[in-house]
């Protein structure tokens, strides 16, 4: 099997065992637990994901296509090291505002401690894929997604703790990121001694990265923060089921990003503007034909399946689970040209893209979920996601034309 071939395979393995992983724990604590506790749930989760943009900073597709040979693999490193701290310093500002119940908390800070492991694993994935070796991370996130339901699942069966069952699973990451991530890692890695400079300026020349990463997790979740803030765990539970099919059109775009991203890179270092321009509206074309079978598949079998697998009444979800998937295949598009602008350094624009559509997905949230509820939540997001994928197009044509025409 050829080293792309096994790249995307692998990739793709891994990348969708870990994107449904949210789905199926949902899944479970909505079946042992009730829908009140999946509530606290589905929400400690959408927020550790939030907070794990500034652990992942500038993340790894700026790492994956760095061209500056003053900075080294050890100085993402330490950047990683730096940002996980962080993190953990602005999450206790957060829970000392809020205020939540004791449990809440304690499930909040699990998961953010869940995702500090993934942080700081993702640097690691960083230096092997690098190296031509995309194939060794998915396997990673394969054995990680696998074990880490089957160990969730019988802890919390047998238990009916979803501290317990958070606390096994933290373990399980931990253990498969010394056992198998390391080994996969320190024959690749060349250690350095930590450099302030270079550190302070990773943190400069990712924070437009950072900055629309965050306010991209931000309007993903903006619905759910709404509802945290205006209505009931059991609508969060509803809105966190109903919201998940979405995740599919996302990972559709994981696949056909990441194994290019070090392409992208080398068409970008030589010039190849109409390569890389080509590349582009395929992947578009491809993101966009997922989305329309996935609203098709959704219409005659969404609600049947999603009621099959949590055992909830959903036949009035119809429309918003319509309403989300077309939002997701919009956003599904953005994402696939931000990692092309990425890869090019354009970041300024797109953190003014995510700041304009922050503010809209502010206000449109709350006025759509105190007024129409769950369908409100999604109708936000799907507008939203329109707005911002329009931009997305309207600027990378504009830039791409105007790289050709200087080459």
């Amino acid at each position: 099997m050829s080293s792309v071939k096994k790249d995307f395979i692998w990739n793709m393995l891994g990348a969708t065992v870990n994107a449904f992983t949210s789905l199926i724990f949902m899944v479970i604590v909505t079946r042992i637990n009730g829908t009140n506790v999946a509530g606290i749930f589905t929400f400690a989760f959408s927020l550790a994901c939030l907070f794990q943009v500034i652990s992942n900073y500038s993340g790894r597709t700026f790492q994956v296509t760095n061209n500056d040979p003053l900075l080294k693999d050890s100085d993402f490193i330490y950047n990683r090291i730096t940002s996980c701290i962080i993190m953990m310093f602005f999450v206790l500002l957060y829970l000392s505002i809020k205020k939540y119940a004791f449990y809440k908390n304690i499930i909040i800070l699990l998961f953010v401690i869940y995702r500090i492991v993934e942080s700081f694993t993702d640097v690691m994935y960083g230096v092997i894929q690098k190296n031509n070796k995309l194939y060794k991370v998915g396997i990673s996130l394969f054995l990680k997604g696998i074990i880490g339901i089957i160990t969730f699942f019988l802890t919390d069966f047998l238990s009916n703790n979803v501290v317990l069952s958070i606390i096994n699973l933290i373990i399980v990451n931990i253990l498969i990121t010394i056992l198998y991530d390391y080994k996969n890692f320190k024959p690749l890695y060349k250690s350095n001694k930590y450099n302030k400079k270079n550190n302070i300026n990773i943190l400069k020349l990712g924070v437009f990265v950072f900055g629309f990463t965050l306010l991209t997790q931000y309007i993903l979740n903006a619905p759910k923060y709404a509802i945290d803030n205006y209505s009931t765990n059991e609508m969060q539970t509803i809105y966190g089921i109903i919201s998940m099919p979405a995740s599919f059109i996302v990972l559709c775009s994981q696949f056909f990003i990441q194994p290019l991203l070090v392409k992208y890179s080398n068409l970008i270092k030589s010039s190849q503007y109409k390569s890389l321009f080509k590349l582009s509206i395929k992947n578009t074309l491809s993101i966009f034909i997922m989305g329309l079978i996935s609203l098709i598949a959704a219409y005659f079998l969404g609600i049947p399946v999603l009621k099959l697998i949590y055992g909830i009444e959903l036949e009035k979800y119809l429309m918003p689970l319509l309403i989300i998937i077309i939002g997701a295949t919009f956003f599904g598009i953005s994402f696939a040209i931000s990692n092309i602008l990425t890869a090019m350094r354009k970041t300024f624009v797109q953190i003014v893209f995510y700041m304009i559509c922050s503010i809209i997905i502010f206000y449109l949230s709350r006025y759509f979920v105190i007024n129409y509820g769950i369908l409100g939540g999604t109708i936000s997001y799907a507008i939203t996601m329109v707005i911002l994928c329009l931009m997305y197009l309207i600027y990378h044509s504009l830039n791409i034309r105007r790289c050709i025409k200087n080459v």
